[in-house]
């Protein structure tokens, strides 16, 4: 049988956390190359990039605050390049989304407007984190970046991503 990826959370040498893959057997079947990890419950295997971007629009604290405190989108093409999607929900600023792949350059966070001023104190499964309330998102431009990355396991060409460099 062939192995095939999991994700694990961990962190970064920089403390964030992110997903990791890791090689197991008979968890994601051959054919599926997207994976979405809910807050809470099982992950769900080529979930309907639709329904994700929905639960972004219309779902609040009680499904994003659950469980883990964040849903994650794994990507994952037939040459073995991946790619994630990191979503975090905060009543007032919206979403903080991180994306990270092989790429040196990465990860990136998208963000609305970089001259907004502040900070955001969010949960993750790893503890408390302080970020800059810039590096947050409305919803409806949370969901354009699952649909895409649901689409390609790509970041939106049209929106902003910035290098994302968390104090260490």
């Amino acid at each position: 049988m062939t192995k095939h990826l999991i994700q694990q959370t961990v962190r970064t040498a920089k403390g964030f956390a992110c997903l990791a893959r890791r090689v197991c057997n008979s968890v994601i079947p051959a054919m599926s190359n997207l994976t979405f990890g809910p807050p809470h419950g099982d992950f769900i295997l080529s979930p309907n990039p639709e329904m994700v971007a929905v639960l972004v629009t219309s779902r609040g604290e009680e499904y994003w605050h659950q469980g883990s405190r964040e849903g994650s989108l794994h990507y994952e093409n037939e040459a073995g390049w991946w790619s994630q999607l990191v979503l975090h929900f905060h009543k007032e600023h919206g979403f903080f989304v991180f994306f990270d792949s092989p790429d040196p350059t990465c990860p990136y966070v998208l963000v609305a407007d970089e001259s907004r001023v502040g900070t955001v104190v969010i949960w993750d499964p790893s503890g408390r984190r302080t970020l800059p309330v810039s590096h947050f998102v409305a919803p409806n431009v949370a969901a354009q970046a699952v649909r895409e990355f649901c689409r390609s396991g790509t970041r939106t060409p049209s929106a902003n991503w910035i290098p994302f460099n968390p104090p260490i």
